[in-house]
């Protein structure tokens, strides 16, 4: 019937976005007369789950940046997933993750990861340049939970501990001013420069992912609805909690032999607690990981 062809492609979706399967062809029919049931048996091919990669970019702001990453996404055969990655250059970054998805024979994820950046920061205002330049810091370690609630939705919450360091004792580029921007600097009680600080940080996350293919989609949206929490009885210099909303969006076009439309639409709002919004918790565009053309963080 057409609900159980429907529960049939789900499954073969299900079974695809496990990322452990090439290809997952259509269950073959197999009449069981005893039992007046049908059996239904998936052919799946294997692929390889390890990934290891390298490259290399440049940027304005910390020029020549390289790395190598390495990850299993099927550790020994349990579906767990180990990634080491190694940043180098003008931005430096470890980090080593691990993550349980079937904890206690449970739809329940658990996973943890430790880090440490070090990467320049510049203060870029449209009209005015670039006012400040500064190092910033970062060691400390995140923890994080999931779990299936229905089909295709999924809850998780997170916790992060960090040890952050603010320099302005690097040397310039140019003319632009190696300072920290006006909102840090009030925290340079004895003027050297640095402002060191530890924070911690609490997030809730819903997700629902209707999408065909996790890794390749073509077809279906997903949409993530999530908050967290700076402040408060958690350390922090000052306090805010944090809402975002992401929705993505895939069609398939019948032209140049197939070809996909994806849509992608992200919103934040930021309610202040405590003290003041920092420059480097604000919500900005720009850089390799926003919108090409515009300067980083502008």
């Amino acid at each position: 019937t057409v609900g159980k062809t429907e529960d049939i492609k789900r499954a073969m979706r299900d079974v695809h976005n496990l990322g452990y399967f090439e290809d997952v062809k259509p269950p073959a029919p197999k009449l069981d007369i005893k039992n007046q049931a049908i059996d239904l048996n998936f052919e799946v091919k294997e692929q390889k789950t390890g990934t290891a990669s390298f490259g290399g970019g440049y940027s304005s702001v910390n020029g020549f940046i390289g790395f190598v990453d390495v990850s299993e996404s099927n550790f020994r055969g349990r579906g767990q997933t180990v990634r080491a990655k190694y940043q180098f250059g003008g931005e430096q970054s470890f980090l080593f993750s691990f993550v349980e998805p079937w904890f206690r024979d449970k739809p329940v994820s658990l996973g943890g990861s430790v880090y440490r950046t070090r990467v320049e920061r510049e203060q870029f205002t449209s009209g005015l340049g670039s006012l400040n330049r500064f190092l910033e810091e970062r060691a400390g370690f995140g923890l994080s939970t999931g779990w299936r609630v229905a089909r295709d939705t999924r809850i998780s919450g997170s916790f992060s501990a960090e040890k952050i360091t603010l320099d302005q004792n690097i040397a310039s580029r140019g003319s632009i001013l190696a300072l920290l921007p006006a909102d840090l600097a009030t925290f340079d009680t004895d003027g050297d420069g640095v402002v060191k600080f530890n924070e911690q940080s609490l997030g809730l996350n819903w997700t629902k992912d209707k999408r065909d293919n996790f890794q390749f989609p073509k077809d279906g949206w997903r949409l993530s609805l999530g908050a967290s929490v700076t402040g408060g009885i958690l350390q922090g210099i000052n306090g805010f909690n944090k809402y975002i909303v992401d929705y993505r969006t895939y069609a398939p076009i019948k032209i140049f032999g197939g070809t996909t439309f994806a849509m992608r639409s992200r919103g934040g709002l930021t309610d202040v607690t405590r003290g003041a919004l920092r420059f480097i918790d604000r919500f900005a565009v720009g850089g390799n990981d926003s919108i090409r053309g515009f300067q980083d963080r502008e």
